[in-house]
């Protein structure tokens, strides 16, 4: 994965979708390195290669950014395991197993991700919007 436009080839011509992707991917780093607390814009942008300004016309404030990760993680934990529970055969414990290798799937679980992932939880208490967030996936 490209750590900065720089190495990504993308420069000035990425699309809205691509770009926001890559402001996700780039604030999981962070999270991984700095926790919640002290994760700043300027990290995050600095981390991306791209200016704080972008990430401002993108997600308005940090707290969308950070809903807007959470959001991603959530929904690609989701896919990832219902997406392996239909592959596996039809019987109760092919389900189990497909759900628990899901859950080790090294596309969806790296490092950052799950660093990412224990930054929110610790913040869940805190703010409500986290817990509304992962609701619908439950």
């Amino acid at each position: 994965m490209p750590s900065s436009v720089a190495d990504s080839g993308l420069g000035r011509k990425a699309s809205k979708e691509v770009r926001k992707q890559q402001l996700i991917e780039a604030t999981i780093r962070v999270l991984a390195v700095k926790g919640f607390a002290a994760l700043t814009v300027a990290d995050v942008a600095k981390a991306a290669g791209l200016s704080t300004g972008i990430i401002i016309f993108h997600f308005v404030s940090k707290d969308e950014l950070l809903a807007s990760v959470l959001r991603f993680l959530a929904e690609e934990y989701y896919n990832n395991w219902k997406q392996a529970v239909a592959a596996a055969e039809d019987n109760p414990a092919a389900k189990l197993s497909a759900l628990v290798l899901a859950d080790f799937n090294p596309d969806v679980y790296t490092p950052d991700k799950l660093a990412a992932w224990i930054v929110f939880w610790g913040e869940s208490q805190g703010r409500p919007i986290y817990e509304e967030l992962c609701a619908g996936f439950d």
